[in-house]
């Protein structure tokens, strides 16, 4: 039976994952043999059921189908009979696994610039992070390495060289799931010539040269050939290596 003059019986709370097919909200304010009338509140107003994948269950329990975050808050259970009327109150919070974006998928960087790598994660409850260089953890001692947790997890490596070039991998966990993403950071150089091996002698009219260039960069430099200015023909170019 309903508790005459009882306005709250219950308070309490309710976490779930989202996306739970079925999420059942029991009105403890009533019990099964109580010829009563039962209606459902949300934030303190009433729940229209013709919008929402929510209806009552035994005129009784709220049933939430594929709950998201979006239907999380205080729900009231209102029980009335010729006797009274009495309440019960459930504080719904819905979890999520994380999800993670990322900003920029691939990232060049020069010697001694910074590498700045951004990991974003969606959770509830909030995500913690971690991550690893080429499948193994970054170096504790590195004084050049850093991370920024305030929003999401940023990875900053000052005074980059070549050998933090690599596949970066960002976890996002919490105790509902974890998610990664990877990001590739990606050492740049500008082209240099090391060397043009040429023969070093007269030459006489006719005769085969062989001119070799040999030039260094990342990514690989093309290599293309002038004589006097002008573009050498593509048909003077036995191999470029």
């Amino acid at each position: 039976m309903i508790n005459p003059g009882a306005i709250l019986l219950s308070i309490c709370e309710q976490a779930v994952l989202a996306h739970t097919p079925e999420t059942r909200l029991s009105c403890d304010a009533i019990d099964g043999k109580s010829n009563a009338t039962v209606d459902w509140l949300r934030q303190g107003k009433p729940i229209d059921f013709r919008e929402s994948r929510m209806f009552v269950l035994d005129k009784q329990d709220l049933i939430i189908m594929d709950v998201n975050t979006g239907e999380q808050g205080t729900y009231t259970c209102i029980a009335r009979n010729a006797e009274g009327e009495s309440r019960s109150q459930i504080d719904l919070q819905v979890y999520t696994k994380p999800r993670v974006s990322k900003e920029h998928g691939k990232q060049g960087f020069r010697q001694g610039a910074a590498i700045v790598l951004q990991c974003y994660a969606d959770a509830t409850p909030e995500p913690k992070f971690s991550w690893l260089h080429n499948a193994a953890p970054l170096p504790s001692d590195d004084q050049r390495i850093s991370i920024n947790t305030k929003n999401g997890s940023v990875l900053i490596i000052t005074n980059a060289r070549e050998s933090d070039a690599g596949i970066y991998t960002c976890f996002a966990s919490n105790q509902f799931g974890c998610a990664t993403t990877l990001l590739d950071a990606v050492f740049v150089s500008e082209p240099r010539i090391e060397d043009i091996d040429a023969p070093k002698r007269k030459l006489s009219e006719g005769e085969t040269i062989s001119i070799r260039c040999l030039a260094s960069g990342r990514p690989r430099p093309t290599i293309s050939w002038e004589h006097n200015g002008k573009p050498v023909s593509e048909d003077y170019i036995v191999q470029i290596k």
